[in-house]
């Protein structure tokens, strides 16, 4: 009988050190708050209910100050700010939200005050009227100065004890700590941006994309391109021994060969005609009177280089002196009767047959230096063209001016036949089929070279979003995207929508969409799949921070904005849409308030430790 009562009193100490325990544990973490000196506790309207503070609401908990009861009937998703007349969903005062309250409609419009394109009072369209987004704004966030001033059980204001502090969410970091591990970021008011989610894939920018060819059929000698080498315009990726290259390259030489053979035989008609011009002038002068020559006063004719024309005018030229001085002499012995006027007349006959040979000989010499001439012409006009057509054909093989001007003095080295195959264009070498000995046709690629500091990224668009693209695009400039992939994270690449296709698919029901986008880094490969995000200009404004300013703790979000130096207080917040890298505030903080964009997990875990008693 005695052990039972024995076995009750260890009970009872086992349960009193377990009650005793836990008082403790309660009282260390805040959920059980002691009052020695037997002064009322504060009321929880003047601390505050923040997550985390050790006030449990039981089913029918009151509060001193009764809330009043909300009459309004709110539409589907409407939110309000932390108190007063503001309808955060629509960034409106509640007082004012047609949207929410349609009975405010009729007296706007009997106001005057209304919007008919956008539905909205004019006071409020902010597509209409951009200044009114500066009237619209929320109602200022309390302050520290109106939080936690309340004397805690130290006997200071709970916002300036060290041990309490944690109960309001505040954290006190020291100056050069907050420089080293905060990022402080503004509340920045901006025009709010509503957009698609797509999802894509890079692609090569087919115009900067190109296969390269041998120009002529052969037998690859030499490759010296490699696989993914950035080549410069010109280069040489490879050698082909071609035969047809061997052909059209002899062609050419001797084109040149007989045009340069054309142009001296040219030149000298030509200085035959010159030099024949200037002996007849001086035949045709007699002592500077034209059209009379004298051939018994000395050689009609200059030195001149006249060819086989010397030997004729030379001699056409003595007959004509000799008759001419026949004729005179005849003409004196008349004169003193002693020759007959029968001698006479046959010497003034004989002179008038050497002088129509000499003009016969001058005429048929000008005519053929003429024809002649002609000829050389015709000659080396013919030897231009020839020369033309080979050159073209080396251009066809891929030879620019200076390489085929470079032939008429290249040595033979044994390499007469090599064809150079060149980079049309500056990129990165994407593919390579050319190996050394391979037989190669005018039709086969031996490379693929691409620009990859453009690509495209193809994305699949559902019919219901392709109105507000379409608005988009015929409202103003291209809508902008931005792209992401796996390999880089939240690393964004900015482009641009710049073509809708034309047709439906039939099974996805997508319309496909390409967008430009900028890869100077090269970071985007073809292939890789991207997920892609659409923006539109909304007209409406709102505030935005960053998105790693956003912490949650037991589905409630929240900021650490900074009050005063040093001083960083817990913010509960109601996020809205997501922007980029930043995130929508529907409420709970001002435009133009600090938070903490770096770091601010470790002001969260400092909050933990002090509730949990390890700091």
């Amino acid at each position: 009988m005695k052990k039972f009562p024995n076995a009750l009193s260890h009970a009872g100490w086992a349960l009193f050190v377990f009650t005793a325990l836990t008082g403790l544990f309660l009282w260390r973490t805040g959920a059980l708050r002691l009052s020695l000196t037997g002064a009322p506790a504060a009321p929880a309207a003047a601390r505050g209910h923040h997550e985390g503070d050790g006030h449990e609401h039981g089913e029918g908990c009151t509060h001193d100050e009764p809330k009043k009861a909300d009459t309004h009937e709110h539409g589907e998703g409407c939110a309000h700010g932390e108190g007063g007349d503001w309808c955060a969903e629509h960034n409106v005062p509640e007082s004012a939200c047609t949207r929410c309250n349609p009975g405010l409609i009729a007296q706007f419009k009997e106001k005057g005050d209304w919007c008919a394109g956008h539905n909205l009072p004019e006071s409020q369209c902010v597509k209409c009227n951009p200044d009114a987004a500066a009237k619209l704004q929320p109602p200022p966030a309390a302050g520290a100065d109106t939080l936690g001033r309340a004397k805690c059980e130290h006997g200071v204001a709970k916002i300036d004890c060290d041990d309490c502090r944690f109960e309001l969410g505040a954290v006190k970091v020291q100056p050069d700590v907050a420089k080293a591990l905060l990022k402080p970021a503004k509340v920045q008011r901006q025009e709010l941006a509503s957009g698609i989610r797509l999802t894509g894939q890079v692609h090569l920018d087919e115009t900067r994309v190109v296969d390269v060819a041998p120009p002529a059929t052969g037998r690859v000698v030499r490759v010296s391109a490699l696989l993914g080498q950035a080549v410069k315009e010109g280069d040489v990726l490879a050698v082909v021994h071609s035969a047809e290259f061997g052909v059209a390259k002899a062609a050419y030489l001797d084109a040149w060969t007989k045009l340069e053979l054309a142009r001296r035989e040219q030149e000298r008609q030509a200085a035959l005609g010159g030099a024949l011009e200037k002996a007849l002038e001086h035949l045709a002068t007699d002592h500077g009177v034209p059209g009379k020559c004298d051939p018994l006063k000395g050689p009609c004719l200059p030195q001149a280089p006249l060819g086989e024309w010397r030997a004729k005018l030379l001699g056409a030229a003595a007959r004509l002196r000799l008759a001419q001085s026949v004729y005179s002499r005849e003409k004196a012995l008349l004169d003193k009767q002693a020759s007959s006027r029968a001698e006479l007349e046959q010497a003034e006959h004989e002179l008038q047959a050497a002088q129509a040979e000499y003009a016969a000989l001058v005429d048929e010499a000008q005519l053929g230096l003429r024809l002649e001439n002609l000829r050389a012409e015709n000659a080396t006009r013919q030897a231009e063209i020839a020369l033309t057509a080979a050159e073209q054909q080396l251009h066809i093989f891929g030879l620019d001016d200076a390489a085929v001007a470079a032939l008429r003095t290249e040595k033979e080295n044994g390499g007469f036949a090599h064809l150079q195959v060149r980079a049309p264009r500056a990129g990165t070498l994407l593919a390579r089929s050319a190996a050394e000995g391979k037989f190669v046709e005018a039709k086969e690629s031996l490379f693929t070279l691409g620009d990859l500091s453009n690509v495209w990224v193809w994305c699949n668009v559902y019919e219901r979003d392709l109105g507000p693209l379409h608005a988009a695009l015929a409202e103003g400039p291209p809508p902008h995207a931005c792209v992401r992939v796996a390999a880089f994270g939240d690393e964004p690449f900015c482009g641009v929508i710049d073509l809708i296709g034309s047709t439906v698919d039939e099974k996805t029901r997508t319309v496909r969409v390409r967008v430009q986008v900028d890869n100077a880094q090269g970071k985007l490969k073809p292939g890789m799949f991207a997920n892609v995000e659409i923006q539109f200009a909304s007209g409406q404004q709102a505030a935005l921070v960053p998105r790693e300013a956003v912490l949650s703790d037991e589905g409630k979000q929240f900021v650490f904005q900074e009050m005063e130096d040093g001083l960083w207080l817990r913010r509960d917040v109601k996020t809205g849409r997501a922007q980029g890298r930043l995130v929508e505030i529907v409420s709970g903080l001002d435009p133009g308030a600090t938070v903490a964009a770096g770091g601010a997990f470790m002001l969260k875990s400092d909050i933990l430790r002090a509730k949990m008693g390890a700091g």
